[in-house]
């Protein structure tokens, strides 16, 4: 487990300088080279009218916002994708636990004695905690059915408790265990099944959701290019006859572009890939994807 955690931090801390330097470091000395000229950064939080906004104005301001948004995010999904586990992942680990035991029993072992030697060789701790919590009181001489009412096992999920709950029948039914725990093992089965095909389905929207994503962010480019062709050619005023501030609508843009980006993260990461956590995943590369398209605006403008 600590070897686990110093890796998952040594790739975190990784994942953010990497992330960081490169863009918001390094680019900026390229970009110099190349003649763009020196490149400042320029954030500043104000008030239109009565909103609160904020002023993001040049290349190197987009490229500082979007690289620390996305490193950030990166290394928080790195940090802690070691101690998640998916839906998925957790029904192949049940069905593994299932079919170890069936072979145990089939070889001439009890169900006792195949319980007793597969849990040790279950990989996930979630799984293996509950399954060795339930042999320990089975050993004790404790009614299976009642062990499931335990304060320690009521809260367990669902598929542990389907299992438990197969198991304790198998204890109960004398020379049919293996016809419960086989018909236990196809249920899994098609339940895993049932959640690849969703998933299958569901993943087409994730292509969907990351072209709406770049189709409002390259609709903003679009729409400040025109409004700044406009002032260009004529004044054009707002409600206090005050020139329109072409930066400010582009940033509010760009916050706008974040914010979808996150939220549409967010549905992607629980919908579809059933796994809150890669939310970060999601942010990072879709905020990376904003990102670029203003800054390859910028770099036209220059």
């Amino acid at each position: 487990m600590r070897v686990t955690n110093a890796r998952a931090l040594i790739e975190a801390v990784l994942t953010f300088t990497l992330g960081f330097s490169l863009p918001s470091i390094v680019l900026p000395y390229v970009l110099l080279l190349l003649g763009y000229g020196e490149l400042k950064l320029l954030i500043e939080f104000s008030y239109v009218g009565s909103i609160p906004s904020i002023l993001i104005e040049g290349l190197y301001s987009y490229v500082f916002i979007g690289s620390l948004i996305a490193s950030s995010s990166g290394a928080i999904y790195m940090l802690l994708r070691h101690n998640v586990r998916t839906s998925k992942d957790f029904k192949k680990e049940l069905l593994e636990f299932l079919s170890l035991t069936i072979a145990h029993v089939s070889s001439g072992s009890t169900l006792f004695e195949a319980l007793k030697r597969v849990t040790p060789e279950v990989r996930e701790p979630t799984l293996k905690n509950y399954l060795g919590l339930f042999s320990g009181m089975v050993s004790l001489g404790e009614d299976p059915e009642d062990i499931l009412n335990k304060p320690a096992l009521r809260k367990a999920p669902n598929e542990v408790r389907l299992v438990l709950a197969a198991l304790s029948v198998a204890f109960k039914s004398g020379g049919a265990y293996m016809d419960v725990l086989k018909q236990t093992n196809e249920y899994l089965t098609q339940l895993l099944r049932l959640d690849m095909l969703r998933r299958s389905r569901l993943s087409e929207y994730k292509l969907v959701v990351t072209l709406s994503i770049i189709a409002y962010a390259l609709s903003a480019v679009v729409t400040v290019g025109l409004l700044t062709s406009m002032l260009t050619s004529s004044n054009v005023l707002v409600g206090g006859g005050e020139l329109v501030n072409v930066n400010v609508v582009k940033s509010a843009y760009y916050v706008s572009s974040i914010a979808l980006a996150s939220i549409a993260s967010i549905i992607v990461s629980k919908v579809i890939e059933d796994n809150l956590l890669k939310t970060f995943k999601y942010i990072a590369l879709l905020s990376s994807l904003v990102t670029a398209i203003y800054v390859v605006s910028e770099l036209i403008t220059l």
